[in-house]
């Protein structure tokens, strides 16, 4: 209750110095001159129950002073219970051991139920659906069971026959879920009332079953709740709490500080007499039982309130006589002890002892959770709001049916649905992990920090040397700063890392720019800028490893995204003399060129683990794809020391094993064409001839009837490497100009160009006409000017197996620019080479015409011919052999061209063609006795071409019969079609449709033959 509503002169100053206050204590009548012997409330009334049978009513107002209203003097007998049902607006009273029904209007009596005579408790339960009040009646050792309808006029009348038992109840309970609670000695039972109305006023058939509750040393006790849970007690200080349908509710025990006599609830509150002390303890039920407060009674009250020295001139004039004794003036003594307890089901709760009344109300729960903080009891403090939240969204239907008010008056269960403080309850959570933190309990501490929006840094500032001293210094935090032994700083710091790395996950799922975080302390600066504090976090993190777990500095160091502050992270990193953690750093930081000075300096040092040039390759082979320009600054100091490491920037296979493939390729090549001339003139098939060279073929192993391998294939699985994967992606232009233009001297540059550009053509196929045309330059300047590289002794013979590389390249890819090519090579010096790049661009007329007249070698023009011919998709290339000839007939040496002719007429008559050959041949040779052969195979070719038409023009023949015999058979068979006969398909008459027939037999129209394909499958045999 907020202190502003209350009347200080009511409140009452408890025995004890309590240091928590959950519910204010108000003295509402202080020595009454009657005997309390009962209580009854309801919304703000509560009733009196007098030793002299009268009832008082009191109404409180609310300033929570209670206002006497009247005075009731129904009987001369003891009052012994009063229960208020204000859904059926009846008050059921017990005096004389008898119960009576008073309306609660008007305060009349209007029966007594006779039944219950020598009764000595009851209890009552509304059914769910508030149609039925149940009440349960104690009258001796039996049970009695009566029902009262919500209809008007109505009376109780028996639900059930009585329920005999062995001995009598002490305390009895009713349930919403028609379960009766009872306790017999030291043990508890239930008993199963009918569900519907249909089965009222029947015989008690269900057995009577025993609680499981555990043992107990103390007579059973049990106490409903106004949520319909009930409580039994187990020990002497604890309680079990069951739901309505006798299940256990809670997986613990409630434990009070005391034996507790009587037990009520407020909302989330338990409170409890503790008879043996004469005191009341207050506890939370939900999430988990705590006491919040002990409040003790002295055994002398205090001196009358204004209150109590009212009642005795109010109380003659406000009695309603129901014709029964007068008022009774005799009291007894003022006992000690406190003996009623009894709550509104709502907000306040009420208290009496033998002639004193006092009222409990609850504290504000932002207060209580203030006044927690002001004394550091951080773990009530929770527990209080931990309770409050729970019962918030345990009681939203509940309280949703109450009137919605603008004030909610005090004794409305809405009152108790408060809404926390949020920085109150960040406060409080804030003030309890920093509590745990400076009790060393690191991993609780910054457990609870995870789940709370504390901004890190602040965190961060409690360990020394993390944070710059300048934002330490603003943070303003010194009071709470600890001195750490080196094991609770190691555990510290184990600790915080943990908590940052949790932080830093959570941070990082946040799409925001900006973050909304709280200071730990108010007042104290945060950090609103996501990549800010993630540098603080990940800058934090590289110390704290640095300190603790230095292994994992490289891959803490790897991570994507990494926000370490460069130039402090490169201060601690030098300090601890990391340097390979440092190009870590260097590389994902993107600050390549300090990396690359910090390789090139620790590559000369012997004693480095960073020694040689093998790390500053590696660095700047994976840097190359975006900072080409960087790496060409570095890399020309890298080749001038060894070439090789140098290439193995941009290239990442073995290169030099690829130069000498290339050259012993080239020179196998060339080889393999200087055959035996007599080898192709006794060859008399063309297979045999269409092996050579230019088909691909190695002639060498023609002679044993055995195919080689491609002779311009490389076998480069060997050669290549992981690296080739992201190398090859690079701009290879730019690589060449830097190899051309800035590496000297220029033999040295053009000897890199060449092993480079081999790479990108050979391995990695790149299809770049300039790329392809800088390699045939190179090729052309090794041959004309022999350059050897510096330290190497000239060599005679390299130009010519140049020259041979130089042919095998021309005829290995199309790729370069052939009339570009064409002119740089000169017809005296590159005859051959000319001839190749002249057929690439289709003049086989002009090729052949340089290996015939001025290399005078017909062999290589035959093969020439025969690997074009081979090639149809060549333009020209049926025509080749038929220049060839041509060649052949003009040349001015009759004597050699003659018998070359011959040859070729022998050799592939076939692909010049006989009409065309007849034509072009001058009469002196048609006389050659050599064309003999030429006539054998062209009459042997007609003949076998005569033979295979006459036996195709006999199958077709045959093929022609045996169609017109089953043309016969098929016309054989006839059937009949009537009108009557109908549709296999639609099962319609067929009339005059076109039909189908199958071999079946089945008939069905022409326009269902695609929907019926499955009857001649499923049909024939």
């Amino acid at each position: 209750m907020n202190s502003k509503n209350t009347n200080p002169s009511l409140m009452l100053n408890p025995a004890a110095n309590q240091t928590h206050k959950a519910f204010e204590v108000y003295n509402f009548a202080e020595k009454i001159p009657l005997v309390i012997e009962c209580l009854a409330c309801y919304d703000n009334i509560f009733m009196v129950g007098t030793y002299s049978g009268q009832i008082l009513i009191y109404e409180i107002n609310h300033m929570l002073e209670p206002v006497f209203d009247k005075s009731i003097k129904i009987t001369k007998k003891p009052i012994q219970q009063i229960e208020v049902i204000k859904e059926f607006k009846i008050v059921l009273v017990l005096f004389d051991y008898q119960i009576h029904v008073i309306d609660l209007e008007k305060y009349q009596l209007q029966y007594s139920i006779t039944k219950s005579k020598n009764c000595s408790l009851f209890s009552t339960g509304i059914t769910k659906d508030k149609k039925l009040l149940r009440l349960v009646v104690v009258c001796k050792r039996k049970i009695q069971f009566y029902y009262l309808s919500n209809q008007i006029n109505s009376k109780f009348m028996e639900l059930i026959s009585d329920l005999e038992l062995n001995d009598v109840p002490r305390t009895i309970e009713i349930t919403s879920e028609n379960l009766v609670i009872f306790s017999l000695r030291k043990e508890f039972y239930y008993y199963e009332l009918p569900s519907t109305s249909a089965n009222l006023g029947i015989s008690n058939e269900q057995p009577i079953q025993k609680l499981n509750s555990g043992t107990r040393s103390i007579d059973s006790l049990c106490y409903k709740l106004h949520n319909d849970n009930f409580l039994v007690a187990i020990d002497e200080n604890k309680s079990l709490l069951f739901d309505p349908k006798g299940s256990p509710f809670l997986s613990y025990p409630i434990e009070w500080s005391g034996c507790p006599s009587i037990i009520c609830n407020i909302g989330f509150y338990l409170i409890a007499i503790i008879s043996n002390t004469n005191s009341v303890e207050i506890m939370t039920i939900e999430p988990k039982s705590t006491s919040v407060q002990l409040i003790e009674f002295n055994k002398d009250s205090s001196s009358s309130s204004n209150i109590s020295s009212s009642l005795g001139s109010s109380f003659t004039s406000k009695i309603v006589d129901f014709g029964l004794a007068g008022l009774s003036s005799a009291t007894a003594s003022s006992p000690e002890k406190l003996k009623i307890l009894k709550s509104n089901k709502k907000s306040v709760c009420y208290l009496a002892n033998q002639s004193s009344v006092w009222c409990l109300s609850p504290v504000n729960i932002n207060d209580q959770i203030n006044s927690t903080i002001m004394m550091k009891n951080f773990d009530l403090g929770l527990s209080i709001m931990s309770a409050q939240e729970h019962f918030n969204k345990a009681n939203v239907n509940e309280i949703v049916e109450e009137k919605p008010l603008l004030v909610q008056p005090f004794y409305s269960l809405r009152f108790l649905q408060q809404t926390l403080d949020e920085n109150l309850c960040r406060k409080l959570k804030n003030m309890h992990a920093l509590n745990l933190f400076t009790q060393k309990k690191f991993v609780h501490s910054f457990q609870l920090f995870q789940k709370m929006k504390t901004d890190p840094s602040h965190l961060i500032a409690f360990f020394p040397g993390l944070l710059p001293d300048g934002y330490r210094t603003r943070l303003n935090l010194d009071d709470y700063y600890q001195n750490f032994e080196p094991k609770e700083l190691e555990e510290g710091v184990a600790g915080l890392i943990d908590y940052l790395q949790y932080k830093r996950s959570e941070f990082l799922k946040t799409d925001e720019p900006n973050l909304h975080l709280e200071p730990l302390i108010d007042g104290r600066p945060v950090i609103k800028k996501k990549i800010s504090l993630l540098e603080i976090i990940d800058t934090t993190l590289l110390k704290c490893y640095l300190i603790s777990k230095e292994n994992l500095v490289q891959f803490f160091l790897r991570r994507d995204p990494n926000f370490l502050h460069l130039e402090e992270s490169e201060r601690l990193l030098n300090q601890h003399n990391k340097i390979n953690e440092l190009i870590i750093l260097y590389e994902k930081k993107e600050a390549h060129e300090k990396a690359l000075n910090l390789l090139l300096t620790e590559s000369s040092k012997s004693n480095s683990s960073l020694s040689g040039l093998k790390h500053l390759v590696e660095y700047m082979k994976k840097i190359g794809s975006k900072n080409l320009a960087l790496v060409f600054k570095y890399a020309k100091s890298v080749i001038e020391t060894d070439y090789k490491w140098g290439l193995k920037i941009f290239i990442g296979g073995n290169f030099e094993k690829l130069d000498t493939l290339i050259e012993e390729k080239a020179r196998e090549k060339d080889e393999n064409l200087k055959v035996d001339k007599n080898f192709t003139a006794h060859s008399d098939t063309l297979g045999d001839t269409l092996l050579s060279t230019f088909l691909k073929i190695d002639l060498s192993d023609s002679k044993n009837g055995k195919t080689s391998k491609d002779s311009l294939s490389l076998d480069l699985s060997e050669l290549v490497d992981d690296d080739d994967e992201f190398l090859k992606d690079l701009n290879h232009l730019q690589i060449l100009e830097f190899l051309d233009e800035q590496i000297q001297p220029k033999e040295f540059s053009a000897y890199l160009v060449k092993i480079y550009l081999q790479y990108c053509v050979y391995v990695w196929n790149d299809n770049d006409p300039k790329l392809n045309n800088k390699l045939v330059d190179i090729y052309q300047t090794f041959v004309d000017q022999n350059y050897v590289l510096p330290g190497q002794k000239i060599d005679s013979q390299k130009p010519k197996r140049y020259k041979q590389v130089l042919k095998f390249f021309l005829n290995y890819t199309n790729n370069y620019e052939a009339l570009n090519t064409l002119a740089k090579l000169d017809l005296d010096i590159y005859p051959e080479e000319r001839a190749i790049v002249l057929g690439k661009m289709g003049n086989h007329k002009d090729a052949l015409s340089i290996y015939v007249n001025i290399l005078n070698d017909t062999h290589k023009a035959e093969a020439y011919c025969e690997y074009i011919y081979s090639q149809s998709y060549i333009s020209g290339s049926k025509d080749v052999f038929y220049e060839l000839l041509q060649l052949y007939l003009n040349s001015d040496y009759e004597e050699i061209r003659i018998d070359a002719s011959i040859r070729l007429l022998n050799l592939h008559s076939k692909e010049i063609g006989t009409v065309k050959t007849l034509e072009l041949l001058p009469a002196q040779m048609m006389k050659c006795k050599n064309l003999s052969q030429f006539f054998e195979n062209m009459l042997d070719r007609i003949v076998r071409t005569k033979h295979d038409t006459q036996i195709r023009n006999r199958l077709m023949v045959a093929l022609q019969l045996q169609v017109h015999e089953n043309k016969i058979m098929c016309q054989d068979k006839k059937f009949l079609v009537t009108h009557e006969q109908i549709c296999h398909e639609c099962n319609k008459r067929m009339g005059r449709s076109a039909m189908v027939r199958y071999p079946n037999g089945v008939l069905i129209h022409y326009g269902c033959l695609k929907s019926s394909e499955a009857i001649l499958k499923t049909s024939n045999p």
